[in-house]
């Protein structure tokens, strides 16, 4: 059970957080993120946090908690609730509470990505302001009016998408919801949204600044579910790295689909499922893999969160355990 701990205001800086957004999506997921994706969720870090004037123990995106989890959590802050339409409420509620930047930004993700918030992480996958807005709202994330939240949630990933430096003048100082009091942040230069871009860019690489042109669906399927999920975790990061590629994995518990977006034509990227097959059937033994490039380029199936993933591979190295002895 987590400890009730002293709120703590975690003066780090957009920079900090980027870069503690990226680190951990590539330590859940094995991929590189877009830069839209990683400006979707600065942009809900912001509104969250009054741009992290009121960001407390390294919580990026002001999750609650009932204290009875493993989690700390501090309580001591006072937040407006809508209880009805038009209806506030002064509520005194529990937050949770990381040790670190990096540990904050994993445990935000992670709560994006899995239970009642896949509908919600779909849209940062492929980044929709207004739909992630909805979908929050849907699940509960907040319980402030959709359109206010909705509407500053887009402009502020408009201007970090943008490749134009403007200076809006919207005053959001009237916008209150649940996770602060005082959103009364400066509006986002032009020079700061100059040196986002840069940023993202050195991460992101070549590939940063537009998605890639080309989307495929890749279909993995054999008699053993455990067997497919590890090989098409090996593709993807074979992909990844070799050639730049983005990839998502997805199943319905029978099958596994990765949408893929590269800069590669079709014939490559089958040569590269080929090439990885082959290297896999001779490391562990299995040859009964099979990979279709389906007409689709959007999978309709699960999207695999880390619980998902990680659960995969241990069911596949006590598969492969038990077949070797």
């Amino acid at each position: 059970m987590g400890n009730r701990v002293e709120r703590v205001q975690t003066n780090v800086s957009q920079n900090d957080v980027i870069s503690a957004m990226i680190e951990a999506w590539k330590e859940l997921f094995g991929t590189m993120p877009y830069r839209e994706q990683i400006a979707l969720l600065l942009s809900q870090n912001d509104l969250e946090t009054g741009h992290r004037k009121s960001m407390w123990n390294y919580n990026i995106g002001n999750i609650t908690t009932n204290g009875k989890g493993t989690y700390d959590y501090f309580d001591n802050l006072t937040t407006s609730e809508q209880t009805s339409p038009g209806v506030w409420k002064k509520m005194r509620l529990k937050y949770r509470a990381y040790p670190s930047l990096i540990e904050g930004a994993k445990d935000y993700l992670q709560f994006l990505s899995s239970g009642r918030y896949q509908k919600s992480w779909q849209n940062v996958l492929h980044p929709d302001p207004a739909a992630f807005a909805k979908s929050l709202k849907d699940a509960g994330y907040y319980t402030a009016d959709e359109a206010p939240y909705s509407e500053h949630l887009s402009s502020l990933f408009k201007q970090y998408t943008s490749t134009k430096e403007h200076r809006p003048d919207a005053d959001h100082s009237h916008y209150t919801q649940k996770t602060h009091t005082n959103n009364e942040g400066p509006g986002v230069k032009g020079w700061l949204i100059t040196q986002l871009n840069k940023m993202l860019d050195s991460y992101l690489s070549a590939f940063a600044n537009k998605l890639p042109s080309n989307n495929y669906l890749i279909k993995i399927s054999s008699k053993n579910i455990y067997n497919s999920a590890e090989f098409s975790r090996i593709l993807c990061e074979a992909l990844e790295e070799e050639f730049g590629v983005r990839t998502y994995s997805y199943t319905d518990n029978k099958d596994i689909e990765i949408e893929c977006a590269a800069n590669l034509d079709k014939k490559n990227i089958e040569l590269a499922c080929n090439e990885v097959l082959n290297m896999f059937e001779k490391s562990a033994g299995v040859y009964d893999i099979k990979t279709e490039l389906l007409d689709s380029d959007k999978s309709r199936l699960k999207f695999i969160d880390y619980n998902k993933s990680s659960n995969n591979y241990r069911m596949f190295r006590i598969n492969q355990y038990l077949v070797k002895g």
